[in-house]
């Protein structure tokens, strides 16, 4: 698989020294806002969660005309959307897709006139990071980084194959296309609970998916293609 950075879009501007915003490049899908606090010094967070785990503050304001919001669609973050409303607020929403479904939810909202938001949208492409900067005016940015997948085109199997394993914090799926088709991807967990359950519509290529776990034990994976199915077992260690 290669992974291409394409573009990035500002999302985010101000210049109140009370307002912190910060990088956080893991270079794969994000798939979680989460907003917490406030703290002892009454500074509230938005926290960027990757799909593999990997997660970093990239906000932080103590002022009390902003307001955060978690929005944790567990798929991969497809754009922002900025909408003012009459009261003087202005929102910044973030919106994932699976197929053709889109959700959407609120995480940050600002009633201060030099507080600015704009929409941003990946297209085909997913949210895989974000970078923080600065002008000589003062004011900080916070832009988004957008990826874009590659599908790996040589020595591709004659076949539909399917190789999973466990690494880290969780599994890593390899899932070879031979043609051009729709892919069901379903993940049950020791307890058989079904914890994912993907449509997927690939192209020719090798396709690379990261799923976090929670708890160790035996999941199985169950990936159908056309009507070809593959049925695997991988063993989740214990954390140490």
């Amino acid at each position: 698989m290669l992974l291409m950075m394409l573009m990035y879009g500002e999302i985010f501007k101000t210049d109140w020294h009370g307002i912190y915003v910060q990088e956080f490049s893991p270079d794969e899908c994000i798939v979680s806002i989460e907003a917490y606090g406030p703290d002892s010094l009454g500074n509230v967070y938005l926290r960027a969660i990757s799909e593999s785990g990997d997660s970093a503050s990239i906000f932080r304001a103590g002022w009390q005309g902003i307001k955060v919001q978690s929005f944790n669609p567990n798929e991969c973050i497809r754009g922002f959307s900025a909408v003012p409303d009459t009261g003087g607020w202005i929102t910044l929403y973030v919106y994932a897709t699976d197929g053709s479904i889109v959700d959407s939810g609120a995480i940050l909202s600002t009633k201060w006139k030099r507080t600015f938001l704009q929409s941003f949208d990946a297209g085909s492409c997913y949210v895989g990071g974000f970078s923080a900067s600065s002008d000589t005016t003062g004011f900080v940015y916070l832009s988004v980084d957008t990826v874009c997948v590659t599908p790996v085109l040589e020595n591709i199997p004659s076949g539909f194959r399917v190789a999973v394993e466990h690494g880290g914090e969780g599994i890593r799926l390899v899932i070879w296309v031979p043609e051009h088709g729709h892919v069901n991807l379903r993940i049950f967990d020791p307890a058989g609970r079904l914890i994912r359950n993907e449509e997927l519509v690939l192209d020719v290529g090798r396709y690379i998916r990261s799923i976090k776990t929670s708890v160790s034990g035996v999941y199985v994976v169950n990936v159908r293609y056309g009507s070809e199915e593959k049925t695997l077992k991988v063993v989740v260690p214990k954390r140490r």
